[in-house]
């Protein structure tokens, strides 16, 4: 289930990734401005951010929610930007 949850993790991220390399492309080889691709990325990019670091705070389980974990101080910044 943890090897699972790693490799779901992964490759989200990664899709985030390609994603936004991908409309950074865009971006940079077109004269007129992208529609919407930018947004498109940063929209996926934000909500990977918050399954991520809710799957890590899960697998960490009750350690997941200590202070002087790292994971931890990241997720209620990116709950507050939702």
């Amino acid at each position: 289930m943890t090897a699972r949850k790693l490799a779901e993790m992964t490759a989200s991220v990664d899709a985030a990734r390609l994603l936004y390399l991908r409309a950074a492309n865009e971006v940079d080889n077109r004269l007129p401005a992208p529609e919407y691709e930018p947004a498109v990325a940063k929209l996926f990019a934000d909500r990977v951010a918050i399954d991520v670091a809710g799957m890590a705070m899960s697998l960490f389980g009750s350690r997941g929610y200590i202070k002087e974990f790292d994971h931890q101080r990241r997720l209620p910044g990116r709950r507050l930007r939702q």
